[in-house]
């Protein structure tokens, strides 16, 4: 029973002392820069000194005052966050393990790969590509047009028309073909093959 008693005392001595005594610190080798963040004040440290630093980070007391009195090998400023693709599903790093290439588009960063699918466990981000050319056209005028309508899809990296790569045109295919003094005129698709698309 003794025993015990004795283990159960040392146990909970234990515990309190690592939660009263942890003092998180960080040692920052010489030449190297680390973001340290520290009861919410985040910092980049440079450690340009010809040693290694040792800093102290249990109190934001500790922290203000080795900001302040760091010797002048020592600079700060603010971290950089980790580059991240849309949404926050997958990071930069991530993009060129699978040989992509990170691009900005308006809604945030999006990994270009060659192909017309995303890898498993990526999703494609929509209207976002580069296609093959391809031209098309109606053959005749309709809708009182002189011409025939005709469109070109896309080939260059960039927003396009629709979720694929495609534009729309008319042609004389719509109602009755006998609408004078041309035939009515039907929306058309000209489609062409994804060569490129934006995943996150």
């Amino acid at each position: 029973m003794l025993k015990s008693v004795i283990i159960i005392v040392f146990l909970v001595l234990c515990v309190c002392t690592s939660q009263i005594f942890a003092a998180p610190s960080y040692r920052i080798s010489k030449g190297t820069t680390q973001c340290i963040n520290s009861t919410g004040v985040e910092k980049n440290v440079t450690n340009a000194c010809s040693y290694d630093i040792f800093l102290p980070v249990n109190t934001l007391a500790e922290w203000n005052t080795f900001i302040s009195k760091a010797p002048s090998c020592v600079s700060f400023s603010a971290c950089i966050p980790a580059c991240a693709l849309y949404k926050n599903k997958h990071t930069c790093a991530q993009c060129a393990t699978i040989s992509g290439t990170v691009v900005a588009i308006p809604a945030g960063n999006v990994c270009r790969i060659n192909g017309s699918s995303c890898p498993s466990g990526w999703t494609r981000y929509p209207y976002y590509a580069s296609c093959t050319y391809r031209s098309c056209s109606g053959g005749s005028p309709c809708d009182g047009l002189s011409y025939a309508d005709s469109c070109s899809v896309n080939t260059a990296w960039g927003l396009q028309q629709s979720t694929e790569c495609s534009c729309m045109y008319r042609w004389p295919g719509g109602g009755n073909p006998y609408h004078l003094p041309y035939a009515e005129c039907a929306n058309a698709w000209c489609t062409s093959s994804m060569i490129q698309v934006g995943c996150y």
